[in-house]
């Protein structure tokens, strides 16, 4: 399922919240990679909670590492 890049979206976008070790190791901008893309940085993958995602959940999205991979359904 595609996600919406949609502000209701970014809000409930865990990216942000400090609790993904890949985002905040990093130092990556930007999110809701599941709708998006994958960020323009390089980075070291070093543990991904996108499953615990309410977008993850509420889209039925199936993968992990979307700041890594891309945008679901690519």
């Amino acid at each position: 399922m595609n996600v919406l890049n949609t502000f209701e979206n970014m809000g409930k976008c865990i990216c942000y919240q400090g609790t993904c070790a890949t985002f905040a190791q990093n130092s990556l901008s930007g999110g809701l990679f599941c709708s998006i893309a994958r960020c323009a940085e390089s980075l070291e993958k070093r543990g991904c909670v996108c499953d615990s995602c309410l977008i993850w959940h509420d889209c039925g999205l199936t993968e992990l590492y979307y700041c890594a991979q891309g945008s679901e359904g690519r």
